[in-house]
């Protein structure tokens, strides 16, 4: 079996336009190549390669993929044959099954102490009674269903300095694992090591695979000291400048629209998602990473910042929009009415209206970026002006 680091690498690596190349003569028109399609046989420049999404499309056989499903379709080659065959023409060894068995997941500890900390923390919230105000939280102030705060898979880490690290120990899990995989840590003031995670509505982020990696954690308690939100530490798992919450939900949505809808944190999505708007993410921290930006740029030609207006991020606003700047996208800011409305007001307004709007209701500021390869500053694609578009 391959790994899913190993998959994601070869992808990133892959130059598509080389590997259909070998099969069809392409030429440039525009931002894609197009040629005749090798899958059906055509005569016509009706195949296109989009080389910034890293996919194809035939626009008379319908047929249509990534790096990987084009092997797959055109030489009948199973997942694991096309990813070698992918790999071989990037330089990157894929070893056979025999030898990955004898070669384990490396960290593969981590990512069961992370799954098992998932399961214990949505115990906690479902099973036990101090699970009770959190779930009023989401239920109530939120206005999220059952259903949904299930889907997200929300869990509460309990107001206890070792109780995550007392059942791991439970099963065996070793505090070193625990520490790795960014779920306690320890403190020259105390004698023991201690739960990251206390008094918070946790939120686990996933990955393609739809796997538990990382989580970011909402405090519970009215202390003014305690910050409100805080993510899982680097891991040898887990990168949050190189991943974005989401994705693994919206990322066949964001292909269809061809946008993406980036907003601030974890609860604007998932207000969004469960008002039935899925074409959204959040980026990890403060900022949009430039691989962040590459990351989506393979899924979507458009970009939609949504921030309120009274953050702090956009004091300046090019803070935000230039980090994903460079060859990466050209990003302009149209503000709207100022208001002090958060995002989750925007889904309560309905699917349908997003839908037949060109600027999102009650949305205090936009940001609208197209992917693109040429650079552009802040200031002069302010002054250009973005074109309205649909963002639904």
């Amino acid at each position: 079996m391959v790994s899913d680091e190993l998959i994601e690498e070869i992808r990133a690596q892959a130059d598509i336009l080389q590997i259909i190349g070998e099969h069809v003569t392409l030429r440039r028109s525009g931002r894609t190549y197009r040629g005749p399609c090798p899958l059906h046989g055509g005569e016509g420049p009706n195949f296109s390669v989009y080389p910034e999404r890293g996919l194809f499309k035939c626009f008379v056989c319908s047929e249509g993929g990534d790096v990987f499903s084009f092997p797959m379709k055109l030489l009948g080659l199973d997942f694991i044959e096309a990813v070698k065959f992918v790999a071989e023409r990037c330089g990157i060894s894929v070893p056979d099954a025999d030898e990955a068995r004898r070669e384990e997941d490396p960290f593969r500890d981590i990512r069961e102490a992370v799954a098992f900390a998932a399961d214990w923390y949505q115990r906690q919230l479902w099973e036990e009674k101090q699970g009770e105000a959190a779930r009023r939280y989401l239920i109530g102030g939120r206005g999220l269903s059952e259903e949904a705060i299930k889907r997200f898979g929300f869990g509460l880490a309990p107001d206890g300095w070792r109780g995550l690290r007392e059942a791991a120990a439970q099963l065996e899990i070793s505090d070193d694992v625990l520490t790795r995989a960014g779920l306690i840590r320890s403190s020259e003031r105390a004698k023991e090591p201690y739960d990251l995670f206390r008094n918070r509505l946790m939120i686990p982020i996933y990955n393609l695979r739809s796997r538990p990696i990382g989580f970011g954690g909402r405090t519970l308690s009215d202390a003014d000291d305690a910050p409100k939100y805080i993510n899982s530490p680097d891991t040898p798992i887990f990168h949050k400048g190189r991943i974005v919450y989401g994705l693994d939900w919206s990322r066949h949505a964001i292909r269809r629209k061809e946008v993406v809808l980036v907003v601030e944190g974890f609860m604007d999505l998932v207000s969004l998602m469960a008002a039935g708007v899925e074409n959204v993410i959040a980026p990890l921290g403060t900022s949009l990473t430039e691989h962040q930006a590459r990351l989506l740029s393979r899924y979507a030609k458009k970009a939609l910042l949504l921030y309120d207006s009274d953050k702090p991020a956009w004091s300046p606003p090019s803070r935000r929009l230039t980090s994903c700047c460079g060859r990466v996208c050209t990003p302009a800011l149209q503000p709207c009415r100022p208001a002090k409305i958060p995002i989750r007001s925007c889904a309560r307004v309905g699917q349908r209206r997003w839908r037949n709007t060109r600027t999102p209701p009650s949305m205090c500021w936009i940001a609208r970026s197209r992917f693109c390869s040429g650079a552009a500053t802040w200031t002069a694609a302010k002054a250009s002006g973005a074109p309205s578009m649909d963002c639904c």
